[in-house]
């Protein structure tokens, strides 16, 4: 024997309607409840925008050495840090700011001298430099060498003596803050 039920047409109609009625009710909320949800993600994002005031005055840098000279990089030009295990090819009479280039992930990429940055008179030397930070950018592939990266540091205010002059220890010396954009935009020229 076959067990037949009988479908109740009037229930699944019911339920139907009020299926649609609370997917209208989701979809298309009543005036106070736009209120409200707009009320509230104004608080929100007043809240926001103190929290950032005050976290504005951090500056988030990855600190670097480079020939026995501190410099740093802010993080929003950071794209990763690798060791580099071969050392670079150098690029026949390239400007002294290009070491020469390097693979990267099967990717030849432009490993930067970082002392014309510094405006310091060090040379860089292939054999010192066994890390590079790959900068971030949409069509460009730049490296800065190092000796070694130090710390990801947030530097409060105070911590600046200029614009790109800043300390990260009471005991050591000023780090310079290295002008990626300035960099990243002459070679963007250049292409």
């Amino acid at each position: 024997m076959s067990d037949q039920r009988k479908i109740d047409w009037q229930a699944v109609h019911h339920q139907l309607d009020e299926s649609s009625l609370l997917l209208k009710s989701a979809f298309e909320p009543t005036p106070e409840v736009v209120e409200r949800t707009l009320a509230a993600r104004a608080d929100l994002l007043a809240r926001r925008e103190k929290l950032t005031t005050s976290q504005s005055a951090l500056r988030t840098v990855l600190l670097l050495e480079a020939g026995g000279h501190m410099a740093g990089i802010e993080i929003q030009w950071i794209q990763e840090v690798v060791n580099l295990t071969q050392s670079y090819t150098p690029v026949p009479d390239a400007h002294e700011l290009l070491l020469g280039v390097v693979n990267v992930h099967n990717h030849l990429v432009n490993l930067v001298n970082p002392a014309p940055l510094l405006n310091e008179g060090f040379a860089a030397v292939a054999s010192e430099f066994s890390q590079a930070v790959l900068l971030r950018h949409p069509q460009l592939k730049v490296a800065i060498g190092c000796t070694q990266v130090l710390d990801l540091v947030e530097l409060p205010e105070d911590a600046w003596q200029s614009d790109r002059l800043f300390f990260f220890s009471p005991e050591r010396s000023p780090a310079v803050l290295l002008d990626v954009r300035a960099l990243l935009q002459s070679w963007e020229k250049q292409a």
